[in-house]
């Protein structure tokens, strides 16, 4: 699955550290988004999500009070905002709708009613594509919300795309075999997903696991097992399991926890696992034993940060790890030399997110927050790396705000996680902004 566990957190206008405000992972969740400031500082609005993928789905729109630190529920929905007419607005099922809302109190009263029925959105980031000024004016984008059923397409150098999984599903994270002749992949989402695996050749997709929770597939060097991670259940921890790619045998436990866990990536000597929790980088040691499953040892930080970071990926020799992390205030792709000690490379020229490596470990990739997959050359002096000048990969830039991607062997094709082509076609020739006045007074009408 994409994305990590990420909270609310604040800063002084002064500047300063940032202070976490919120742990969706203590509450089973996975984001806390889209904040809005009340009373003056005391209390913020804000958006939780269940699933890195169903976003709007499982969305709930929550009120946290600054003074306590406690916050409660207001109602299913997304992207909700005060509006100085006394009423909370949100998204849901591509509509707006309000509601009378008392900040102090931090109580709706009433039922909701739909003022708009055609308010586009993104159900998965839960971002609902509306704004509006303390005037009463309202601006808004019109058309359909960008649904979470997606294809994966082969982009190749030229610019050029070509069909790979062409059936709309829920498809995330998109992983190559060191030989290149399989994908691993996800499919569904985090409260229900499960691990596949695609045999390019044959252009056949095998269910790995079973377990009804199953995400994040990485490869270890043999090309073939694999680690994925499972979603905590009732009584049942986070866990990160060591399988067969053929599904022989039983899956391995190597490690659980209270918290949500991402593997990323396996080292090339297959010693070391990285993993991102609760917006740290962790490296769990994995040595061999006389079996065919490791001997996990004590994971550890791989440095100590007061920012998030997440996506930890090694290099193809195993001596830099990349990751994305918003050290700057906005995501970003840095190297740190691995076990380290060593500073941190920046590679990213603006937001970066989700880095890969080409296979000789001359580029790093990543993507932008619009879905364009860049392209860095980077070269070692030293103890250091070195990025030259990012470029876009030619034809990304059309494609849509994807959800992941996957670089091959030769590094001449990526596989990329987009909305189906239709669906794309009609985003683009049926949004449209919307510009009302008064939208105030019309609220206070509607919903007295």
């Amino acid at each position: 699955m994409p994305g990590v566990s990420t909270g609310l957190w604040r800063i002084a206008a002064s500047g300063g550290t940032p202070q976490a405000i919120t742990k969706p992972a203590d509450h089973g969740q996975f984001s806390h988004t889209w904040p809005q400031s009340l009373r003056g500082g005391k209390s913020v609005l804000f958006t939780t999500r269940r699933s890195a993928v169903s976003g709007s789905d499982e969305a709930e729109i929550a009120l946290l009070s600054l003074d306590t630190g406690k916050w409660k529920t207001l109602r299913g929905g997304y992207f909700g905002r005060y509006l100085p007419s006394g009423h909370l607005v949100y998204v849901q099922n591509g509509a707006l709708f309000g509601i009378r809302f008392h900040p102090d109190r931090g109580e709706t009263e009433g039922s909701p009613v739909q003022l708009l029925d055609d308010v586009a959105g993104n159900t998965v980031s839960a971002a609902g594509y509306f704004d509006f000024a303390r005037n009463g004016a309202f601006l808004y984008a019109s058309g359909k919300p960008k649904s979470n059923q997606y294809q994966i397409v082969w982009l190749d150098t030229a610019g050029a795309t070509h069909p790979l999984l062409t059936t709309p599903r829920q498809y995330q994270t998109p992983r190559f075999s060191p030989d290149g002749q399989w994908m691993a992949l996800g499919i569904g989402n985090l409260l229900a997903g499960e691990v596949h695996i695609f045999d390019l050749q044959r252009e056949t997709l095998t269910q790995l696991t079973f377990s009804g929770r199953a995400r994040d597939p990485v490869w270890a060097p043999d090309g073939i097992h694999l680690i994925y991670a499972t979603l905590k259940a009732g009584d049942a921890m986070d866990a990160m399991w060591w399988t067969r790619r053929d599904g022989g045998g039983q899956p391995f436990k190597v490690l659980e926890s209270s918290q949500q866990m991402v593997p990323n990536s396996i080292s090339p000597d297959g010693r070391h696992l990285a993993y991102s929790q609760d917006g740290d980088l962790w490296i769990l040691p994995l040595e061999k034993s006389a079996g065919e499953n490791p001997r996990p040892g004590n994971p550890q930080r791989f440095f100590e940060s007061q920012r998030a970071e997440s996506f930890p990926v090694f290099s193809p020799d195993g001596r830099w790890l990349a990751y994305q992390a918003d050290d700057s205030g906005r995501q970003e792709i840095y190297v740190r030399p691995f076990p380290g000690p060593g500073g941190k490379s920046v590679i990213s020229a603006g937001e970066g997110r989700r880095p890969a490596w080409s296979a000789d470990g001359r580029q790093i990739y990543y993507q932008t927050s619009d879905g364009v997959i860049i392209a860095v050359d980077c070269h070692v002096k030293g103890d250091s790396m070195f990025a030259g000048k990012p470029h876009a990969w030619p034809g990304s830039e059309g494609l849509g705000l994807f959800i992941g991607y996957g670089i091959s062997r030769d590094s001449k094709s990526a596989a990329v996680v987009m909305p189906p082509r239709d669906e794309l076609d009609d985003l683009k020739s049926s949004l449209h902004l919307m510009f009302l006045l008064n939208f105030f007074d019309e609220a206070r009408r509607r919903i007295p």
